[in-house]
């Protein structure tokens, strides 16, 4: 490639960086917070640090206790709205970007590391929430730049106390990062081969990292009670679209992008191999990325056999090893700087039409908006209206207007919660935001007992409906047709407790 072309690319490359930071910072200040960010939102309203270790620990939210920390000291500057408690992950998922083009170029030609960072940008759909999973990644990526520095002996002391510092906050940020450490283990061990000698120093920056977790094991204890009936199961195969969703998300426009570039491969000059002596990865690296790139799947065998929970977001940090695995396979395989120029093409109009889609849509609840509208036009009544779950219901409860807002009620009972979904997960987090905040989350029998006529917004598969009709309550709907579905539901002169409910020896005070 010429100096002229390999501008270009320089220039692409920053035009695209800096068009991502605007992109995700202004999606972050615009867009309406969903269910889990909402449990980190009430947790950063508290008024100090040691409260706020105290909600995570009493189970508000599930999150390791260093990024809302990091929040509650951005609020003077940022205020305690969705931007702060967005801010550290769109901030990490930017400077993960910037670390995969460092990372590839110093092995490829900067078309390749262009194409690294449209890739990556497709991982935006978590990254970038008020979720630790964004700077988890950066805290990642920016440690694996790194190791490869240390490795390459640039600026080896900074690398490596930068080594150290990155992989330390990225774990004491989401636990789960600690699966990194193996990855960068086995490629040390490579190292260490190809070179016969041990490099002391890097093999301390990647032990000492687990350290962080000392302090933190009262937060990890606390999570233990939501194991046993966690809500969600480890299943195969594993859906990599979490990762990619800018990519995979519209199926038929990247069959018609693709179309492209299976031509430009058949034409007899693909062969044409890069120029130079940077083609491809070092074998030390190529063990690191193929390691990353396994390990969600490793961890998926892990969890079924131990903790029997996990969720593909807790490993989006391992969409960089992903990322740099696929982007050098494809520089390998098909080392043409045409096709590079092509699928850089398609990659960028799939990820600016994810974005497109997601500004589109960004005013709606991710989980409650069929719910919102259904309730769009209720008269102003006494009765309280119900929401059947708490994952609607959380959203609701904040984005609702002020004339539905107070009469909304979550009722909570973990036996029933249990025997009905086989998961206790959302009445131990309910009972946990009920101490800590002022939404009106109420025991099941106690609301029944005080309120003979209430409304009741449910979907088809919620199972409050199911209880109360078979408990001899009225419910009739007010909108039939509509889904969700809204009901007045009216109490019988005495409810019953249904037979398997009585099977379950499930005991309600509120019924026979």
């Amino acid at each position: 490639m010429n100096r002229a072309s390999d501008r270009a690319v320089y220039a692409a490359t920053i035009f695209v960086l800096l068009a991502l930071v605007v992109t995700c910072f202004t999606y972050d200040a615009t867009a309406t917070m969903w269910l889990d960010e909402l449990h980190g939102y009430y947790v950063l309203q508290l008024g100090s640090i040691s409260q706020i270790s105290q909600a995570l620990i009493d189970g508000v939210d599930n999150s390791a206790p260093i990024y809302l920390v990091i929040c509650h000291l951005l609020k003077p500057l940022l205020g305690s709205g969705a931007f702060d408690l967005r801010f550290p992950s769109a901030a990490g998922f930017c400077i993960a970007c910037l670390c995969i083009y460092i990372f590839l170029t110093r092995r490829l030609p900067r078309t390749y590391g262009l194409l690294g960072v449209l890739v990556l940008s497709g991982i935006a759909m978590y990254s970038i929430e008020g979720r630790p999973y964004g700077l988890a990644i950066g805290c990642v990526s920016a440690a694996l730049v790194a190791w490869q520095s240390a490795a390459e002996q640039r600026a080896r002391a900074l690398s490596i106390a930068a080594l150290l510092v990155f992989l330390s906050l990225a774990i004491s940020t989401h636990y789960w990062s600690v699966f990194v450490l193996p990855a960068i283990a086995i490629a040390e061990a490579v190292r260490w081969w190809n070179s016969r000698r041990l490099d002391l120093p890097v093999a301390i920056a990647i032990t000492l990292p687990v350290l962080v977790l000392i302090p933190d094991l009262p937060f990890i204890r606390s999570v233990q009670r939501f194991m046993p009936f966690f809500w969600s199961k480890p299943f195969f195969p594993l859906d990599s679209r979490f990762m990619f969703a800018g990519l995979l998300g519209n199926l038929p426009m990247l069959t018609a992008l693709v179309v492209p570039l299976i031509v430009l491969y058949l034409k007899p000059w693909h062969t044409r191999r890069l120029p130079g002596p940077r083609s491809t990865l070092l074998d030390y690296e190529w063990a690191l990325v193929t390691g990353i790139a396994v390990t969600p799947y490793a961890l998926l065998i892990l969890a079924l056999f131990t903790t029997r929970i996990f969720q593909d977001r807790y490993v989006v940090w391992s969409a960089f090893g992903i990322t740099a695995f696929l982007v050098t396979l494809f520089a390998r395989y098909v080392p043409n700087r045409a096709i590079a120029v092509v699928a850089c093409l398609i990659v960028g109009l799939l990820t600016a039409d994810h974005w497109k889609s997601a500004f589109a849509n960004r005013n709606e609840l991710r989980i409650g908006e069929p719910m919102r509208r259904v309730l769009t036009g209720v008269p102003a009544a006494p009765e309280p209206i119900v929401i059947a779950t708490h994952q609607p219901y959380m959203e609701l409860a904040y984005y609702e207007t002020p004339q539905i807002r107070p009469r909304l009620v979550l009722l909570d009972n973990i036996e029933l919660e249990k025997f009905y979904t086989a998961s206790d997960t959302g009445s131990l987090l309910m009972s946990a935001v009920r101490k800590w905040t002022q939404l009106n989350i109420q025991d099941y029998c106690g609301f029944l007992a005080q309120h003979r006529r209430f409304l009741l917004a449910a979907d088809a598969e919620d199972w409050l409906p199911w209880q109360l009709s078979a408990s001899g309550y009225k419910l009739t709907a007010i909108r039939p047709g509509w889904h969700p579905l809204l009901f007045l539901v009216e109490a019988p002169a005495q409810p019953k407790t249904p037979d398997w409910i009585r099977a379950a020896k499930i005991k309600l005070t509120c019924s026979d």
